[in-house]
């Protein structure tokens, strides 16, 4: 089922501009009015959209799926639209209504399939089931089944016409749902960690035998070195015949550096996340293209009264209306000011999962205020997923920071399992990884330079990266009982905190208010307008490098070098005592 591949030639567009130079990079060549392309088949895909279904000046949102697959079907292709999930579950204008407004938009669009991202799962696995009811196209997840009898949850597979293709597109879903979600989204279900490639080589083997042209692998896995050994590079290293392996979960940018990203022969691709990018990918009966059209690629840019104007164009009016209407509905609860910034609190991915940050700090500071009979407060960095800017703070920006409706819980675990989470929650470290912690009365040291030793979340050497932990300004205590105070997905066991769930069984409380409430009590009791969050607090200090120990100086006397130096001291002293007695002896 091999096909030849080679990436879509990478046109340079220069946007024509009033007394103005601005040229705009494409990575794909849209067609024009006269371009013919009947006979090919086009691939739009997307994925980890997160929710990002309104064009908002860097997300391209649904609509600019719908214009583009209207310009290729205008042009006489045949057009296929996927996703690769994170989907139905993200920023308050989907998460509002449970993902129901983005099933319908996607209806509207014309998806004819996706596959269930981790945070798809949010809701509950039964409520995907519901809203799969309500959708146009199938959920698919050929690895997903039920405990109890093996059978599946979701489809396996769908056989498509398009144009002259026949195309079979089979589902994967990372089995890091159960710990990238909250683990009660989960119970009874298998995500079969073991059997990945199998399955997907079932998977193959069934659509040849039913007569598809082109085989499609649509996947939530990624390619993170952290989701070893669940990576999309782990299953096609030991599968043969998918022809195109779309991809998400990592957020990962693929095919859009000028050439393609092959795997064992087969070509996967990615486009980063929150609709910054949509995927194209075109076949015209031999060879595969794949690139990437950028928010730019569909702007105008011009002068005008001495100012840069740029201007979104690539947006289908139906969509468009469509997705405003939910967003008029969204804002009239959400646009409430509840607060204020003087600085920049920085909730960004790179930095809230791989180092302390100030909105870390302050998240922090008021899940511990939320739990006045805790000692400390942890949450995962992954669990904040976007920056609050300069100016008035509503309950919008608060629930795109915490999108996830999870609720503040305190859990009691002794100094050692403290110690242990650390470790495994920081595994990573340097690198990105969404279990890092944000902390509130409680200081750590990560060595970095010293290897981590475990698996992902099970270290076998706890307090070898981990050091110098202090709780409230105390050394801890290895045998004290401690209150932590945190979120119900943690206390669940998510993310790497596993040994979290039995002692939440036996000690856990879930304390009554979301984190998006206790954000908004804790910063409308703030008088400085969080001007003291300006700079992280110093709770977590990274060290790189193994300290050098200093080389201890000689005893004085001891060496050899010491006595030949005393030797030729002495002689020398003693010749000019000699010297000066003789001369005094001479002058008498």
């Amino acid at each position: 089922m091999k096909k030849g591949f080679k990436l879509l030639s990478v046109a340079i567009v220069f946007a024509l501009v009033l007394s103005m130079m601005s040229g705009v990079f494409a990575a794909v060549t849209l067609p024009g009015e006269d371009d013919d392309l009947s006979g090919q088949l086009v691939i739009l895909h997307t994925n980890d959209s997160h929710g990002r279904i309104k064009e908002d000046g860097t997300s391209m949102g649904m609509s600019a799926v719908k214009y583009l697959a209207n310009r290729y079907e205008n042009a006489g292709a045949s057009v296929l639209i996927l996703d690769a999930g994170d989907t139905l579950h993200g920023l308050p204008i989907v998460t509002a209504s449970r993902g129901e407004s983005a099933v319908n938009v996607m209806n509207a669009v014309g998806y004819s399939a996706m596959a269930p991202g981790n945070h798809d799962f949010n809701y509950g696995y039964e409520h995907i089931l519901e809203l799969e009811e309500e959708m146009n196209f199938p959920v698919l997840a050929a690895n997903v089944t039920y405990e109890a009898d093996g059978s599946l949850v979701f489809g396996d597979h769908i056989v498509i016409t398009c144009g002259e293709y026949t195309i079979g597109v089979f589902g994967m879903a990372t089995p890091e749902t159960v710990t990238k979600t909250n683990p009660n989204n989960v119970v009874g279900l298998d995500f079969n960690e073991d059997n990945l490639a199998g399955i997907a080589q079932a998977q193959c083997d069934e659509l040849k035998e039913l007569g598809c042209d082109i085989i499609i692998c649509l996947a939530h896995l990624g390619d993170d070195v952290s989701s070893t050994p669940y990576r999309s590079t782990d299953v096609l290293e030991q599968v043969t015949d998918i022809d195109l392996w779309i991809d998400g979960h990592s957020h990962s940018v693929l095919n859009d550096d000028g050439e393609a990203h092959l795997v064992n022969g087969t070509l996967v691709a990615s486009t980063g996340e929150y609709t910054k990018n949509i995927g194209v990918v075109t076949y015209d009966g031999a060879e595969f293209d794949a690139g990437l059209v950028h928010y730019a690629d569909l702007c105008n840019t011009y002068e005008q009264d001495g100012e840069i104007i740029t201007e979104f164009y690539g947006y289908d009016p139906e969509i468009t209306a469509l997705v405003q209407n939910y967003y008029d509905e969204m804002m009239e609860f959400y646009s409430e000011v509840v607060g204020h910034t003087d600085v920049l609190l920085n909730g960004t991915r790179e930095f809230v999962r791989t180092q302390e940050t100030n909105l870390g700090d302050l998240a922090a500071d008021a899940i511990l205020a939320a739990a006045p009979n805790a000692d400390f407060a942890l949450t995962n960095g992954g669990g904040i997923r976007a920056n609050i800017e300069i100016g008035d703070i509503t309950r919008y920006d608060l629930f795109t920071v915490f999108p996830f409706g999870n609720m503040v819980a305190t859990v009691e675990l002794t100094g050692a399992q403290i110690v242990y989470i650390l470790e495994a929650a920081t595994h990573a470290c340097p690198g990105i990884d969404g279990a890092f912690p944000q902390v509130s009365g409680i200081t750590f040291e990560i060595h970095t330079y010293i290897e981590y030793e475990g698996e992902y979340a099970n270290p076998t050497n706890p307090g070898s990266r981990i050091q110098n932990v202090c709780i409230n300004g105390e050394p801890i205590d290895l045998d004290a009982t401690y209150v932590m105070a945190t979120n119900d997905f943690l206390a669940a066991g998510g993310d790497t905190y596993a040994i979290l769930a039995e002692n939440f069984e036996n000690s856990g409380i879930l304390i009554g208010i979301n984190l998006e409430d206790a954000l908004i009590n804790y910063i409308q009791n703030i008088d400085d307008n969080c001007a003291g969050y300006a700079e992280p607090a110093g709770r977590i200090v990274i060290v790189d490098e193994a300290p050098v120990e200093p080389t201890p100086a000689p005893a004085p006397g001891t060496g050899a070098a010491d006595i030949i130096g005393f030797g030729i001291v002495a002689i020398i002293c003693g010749g000019f005592v000699v010297f000066f007695r003789r001369k005094s002896y001479i002058n008498k």
